[in-house]
């Protein structure tokens, strides 16, 4: 870690009542520092203010969060800020106190290696075995109860796969262990509905925004079978295609204006 803070301290300790650590109470957003600049700051904000609300998560100020980061930004060419924000201390139990204050962590490390030429990526994608639960109360926030992806992700690193496609309980297609799916298909390009399970991510939020002929769809394994080509992404990542997915090739060329569109929205917002 090249950087942490702890309510605008610099520190890498929090108290062991924190709700965060006992029960997940929290949030998180991640972003990408390229030349001293985080991109899309303004979304990654929007995320936290968003998803504070959605867990009554009050006083934290955005304002000063937001000057604090781009300050600390500066010194670094690449890297990967973390801001964690969660409801606080408290007592044991799950009931929060009304006066306690949120706790705001903020990390800067160093960028994975394997994204760094994110550009030149094609992955191998295969099929989870774990799948995610439904809960429409949190579908869509990055909260900080993480275990699906935990497990999901114990099991891709032990396959012959980069990533592998995760479905939830009731068999819809959600996302990747790590990012968010989209797929071609009959032309039309289209991304798994997240009102049940799954993360909102940013970048899946700019190219919906971006791109009105993107629908978001129920689908199934099954749905999925004709697909001409798939892909992922992420803040860190980008857009990457998926070059395979289980036995079946896939054509990655059609990615390529979706990329570029993304770094021009990257370029716009910074």
């Amino acid at each position: 870690m090249l950087f942490c803070a702890v309510n605008g301290q610099q520190q890498d300790v929090i108290k062991v009542s924190d709700r965060g650590l006992a029960f997940g109470d929290g949030l998180f957003t991640t972003a990408k520092i390229v030349d001293g600049k985080i991109q899309l700051l303004r979304y990654h904000l929007d995320r936290l203010i968003s998803g504070c609300q959605q867990l009554h998560i009050k006083g934290v100020n955005f304002n000063t969060l937001a000057e604090s980061v781009c300050q600390q930004a500066k010194q670094y060419p690449l890297a990967t800020l973390k801001i964690i924000i969660t409801a606080g201390e408290s007592e044991r139990g799950y009931a929060r106190d009304d006066s306690a204050k949120p706790t705001v962590i903020v990390t800067i490390s160093e960028f994975p290696k394997q994204y760094i030429n994110s550009d030149n990526l094609a992955l191998s994608v295969g099929i989870a075995t774990a799948q995610l639960g439904i809960n429409p109360t949190l579908a869509g926030i990055k909260h900080l109860n993480r275990l699906e992806q935990v497990l999901v992700k114990k099991e891709a690193q032990s396959s012959a796969f980069d990533d592998l496609l995760v479905t939830n309980i009731s068999g819809h297609i959600i996302e990747t262990t790590m990012a968010n799916v989209f797929f071609k298909r009959k032309d039309k390009v289209v991304t798994p509905k997240l009102n049940q399970s799954g993360v909102n991510g940013l970048v899946r939020q700019r190219l919906l925004a971006l791109n009105e002929n993107i629908e978001e769809v129920e689908l199934t394994l099954e749905d999925i079978q004709t697909i001409e080509g798939a892909m992922v992404c992420n803040c860190l990542l980008g857009i990457v295609p998926i070059k395979q997915l289980n036995d079946k090739i896939l054509d990655t060329s059609w990615v390529v204006p979706l990329q570029q569109e993304l770094e021009k929205d990257i370029v716009l917002h910074d």
